[in-house]
């Protein structure tokens, strides 16, 4: 029996294309183990951008273009980890319990019909991970409709520049569709916009075939697939825009510090240091009643009480300033007895540079 691997892996905002037998991923390549006769004739998939999220819904038509009857295995990788297993020799890894998935709302139909994927381990280097999987068979030069929906983070660190702005990245990978017998017929990719505009949109490679005010299209006919679809975009177009809605959002939930960060950092882009600094101040309130730190990931912390006395003192606010200046000092005090690896894999700065800001900050409050 073959193994057909209806490859939507997720791992961070990575999309990839249905592609026979589960096979390990090395960087961007999948190869099929074995050949087959099961050509994709036409394959549509339809991206529906959001702020933390990208909604993903694909259908394929796969044709036997053999004689005789082909049974596979579909699995779909979901990049989940075992949480509990056992192992020996003889059967290898035998999962008891799976950890999160790192797509979510899976559904699958083959011809209009439900399926019910059973979690399954995946195969060689990478069988660590999980995959969903239910078996499929082919007649003889038949086609079959396949079709699936799921959701994925599109926020990742890893590939996306911080940005208060909200960058985001979405990435489909064709290059999957290259282990099926000859060519891709032809293949549709859309990108929904989600309500944003071109603006938002801030790379995508390749371009695409078509620019809509809502939709970007890519088409191709008859390809061997080598490359891949990149989005990567902006969820605010500008620092008005971001300041607009989330006053919106905090206004829902005022103890949303993570809003409350990207507010602030609009509001100095806007050149408002007295209203950043009035929100600074409130992330300090949360950092002392939470007991945790406040800042954008893969950026240097800076205590917010530091940063509410900085925009005092650009706002032209001297008593502000300086009362700030001294809770930021007590602060920075705090954080200077944190391990230095904690400060440098964790906070992203040093002693040095918290022992430079501490000695800012007692300036500012003698002046």
């Amino acid at each position: 029996m073959m193994k057909l691997a209806l490859a939507c892996l997720a791992i961070g905002s990575m999309l990839p294309d249905v592609a026979p037998n589960p096979v390990p991923r090395a960087g961007e390549t999948i190869a099929p183990r074995k050949p087959t006769a099961v050509e994709m004739s036409a394959e549509t998939v339809r991206i529906w951008l959001q702020e933390d999220t990208a909604k993903i819904e694909a259908s394929f038509v796969l044709k036997n273009t053999g004689a005789e009857k082909e049974e596979l295995e579909v699995g779909f990788p979901t990049a989940a980890q075992p949480r509990n297993y056992r192992w020996n020799a003889k059967e290898g890894m035998q999962v008891t319990e799976w950890g999160p998935s790192t797509i979510e709302n899976f559904t699958a139909t083959v011809d209009g019909q439900a399926v019910k994927p059973a979690p399954k381990t995946a195969t060689d280097k990478k069988s660590f991970q999980g995959w969903m999987c239910w078996i499929m068979t082919f007649d003889g030069n038949q086609k079959r409709d396949v079709k699936v929906s799921y959701t994925v983070n599109s926020r990742d660190d890893n590939y996306s520049e911080p940005s208060c702005l909200l960058n985001r990245q979405v990435t489909y990978i064709l290059k999957t569709g290259a282990g099926w017998k000859g060519n891709i017929g032809e293949a549709t990719i859309i990108l929904d916009l989600g309500g944003m505009t071109a603006d938002n949109i801030i790379r995508t490679a390749p371009d695409p075939t078509e620019k809509g005010s809502s939709t970007w299209t890519w088409t191709m006919k008859d390809f061997e697939p080598n490359a891949d679809i990149l989005v990567q975009y902006r969820f605010y177009a500008s620092a008005k825009e971001a300041v607009a809605r989330l006053e919106e959002k905090l206004k829902r939930n005022a103890s949303d510090n993570e809003a409350l960060v990207d507010y602030a950092e609009n509001l100095l882009a806007l050149e408002q240091p007295l209203r950043a600094a009035e929100v600074f101040a409130r992330l300090h309130d949360a950092e002392k009643k939470e007991g945790r730190h406040f800042w954008r990931p893969r950026t240097e912390y800076q205590p917010p009480a530091y940063r509410a006395a900085k925009c005092y003192r650009d706002a032209g606010k001297k008593d502000e300033a300086r009362e700030w200046a001294k809770k930021a000092a007590e602060r920075l005090e705090e954080v200077s007895k944190e391990h230095p690896i904690s400060l440098n894999k964790g906070l992203r700065t040093t002693k040095e540079k918290v022992a430079k800001a501490l000695q800012e900050c007692r300036n500012w409050s003698a002046e």
